[in-house]
């Protein structure tokens, strides 16, 4: 089963942007470490913090885009081809669902930013949800 590893990547995409909010911040010690981090003897590469970051981010749609020119490519007599049909549907809902999932999480972040600017008005509530912007 996929579900531990899903709930895993649908927080990592939840608070993706928040996270990259954060790097780019202009705290001068989180600015030095993450310097240091790019001048690290083990990052070889020198990959910036932010590249690393992003790379889970886009691995699920690189997935897709494979299995789909595979399914293309693949003929249908092919003894893989039915598992890449179904690889191909399990991919796109849990892309759909993850792409659900972090609208939500905007919506909720859009949110708490109108609730900041009312002190007496209370807007967050469980059962409230941005509808337009």
């Amino acid at each position: 089963s996929m579900a531990p590893w899903l709930r895993l990547y649908k927080t990592y995409l939840m608070y993706f942007s928040e996270a990259l909010e954060t790097i780019q911040n202009k705290n001068k010690l989180l600015q030095s470490i993450i310097e240091k981090g790019i001048q690290h003897p083990l990052n070889v590469r020198n990959i910036h913090l932010q590249a690393m970051l992003i790379e889970p981010v886009q691995r699920l749609p690189r997935y897709t885009l494979l299995i789909k020119a595979l399914l293309k490519h693949t003929p249908s007599s092919h003894v893989d081809f039915k598992d890449l049909e179904r690889a191909d549907k399990e991919y796109s809902e849990i892309a759909s669902t993850m792409d659900a999932a972090v609208e939500t999480a905007r919506k909720a972040q859009k949110m708490a930013e109108i609730q900041s600017m009312f002190s007496e008005l209370v807007i967050l509530e469980p059962h409230r949800f941005l509808v337009h912007e």
